[in-house]
């Protein structure tokens, strides 16, 4: 099994828990974003693409993109949390620098 099929793979037991325990570190119109202290040796991203938020090329592609950001800045190794990302529609139109910019903006409000 890849890394980036590691950092997003949750079973269902797992995201009860990692919803449970988690608490809100970011919310804008376009994505709300949760945090919990990680359960394995490396942090883990819940990616949560609804089907109001596009079809499904633009929800792949929205997480295609934002697991690429996760394991490029090799946030696995560095975050202390898992983080659960709820998309909303807006965020499809977001480009792959911006959603870069909106990470780091998020990872700031990390204590």
């Amino acid at each position: 099994m890849s890394s980036a099929e590691r950092i997003t793979q949750f079973s269902k037991q797992e995201i009860n828990e990692l919803f449970q325990k988690s608490n809100r570190i970011f919310y804008n119109n376009a994505v709300t974003v949760l945090a919990a202290p990680r359960s394995k040796d490396y942090a883990r991203m819940l990616l949560v693409t609804p089907r109001v938020v596009g079809n499904a090329v633009k929800r792949n592609l929205l997480r295609r993109r934002l697991k690429e950001i996760f394991r490029k800045e090799d946030l696995p190794k560095k975050l202390q949390f898992d983080l659960v990302v709820l998309a909303r529609k807006p965020l499809t139109t977001y480009t792959f620098e911006e959603l870069k910019q909106l990470i780091e903006k998020i990872l700031a409000n990390l204590p």
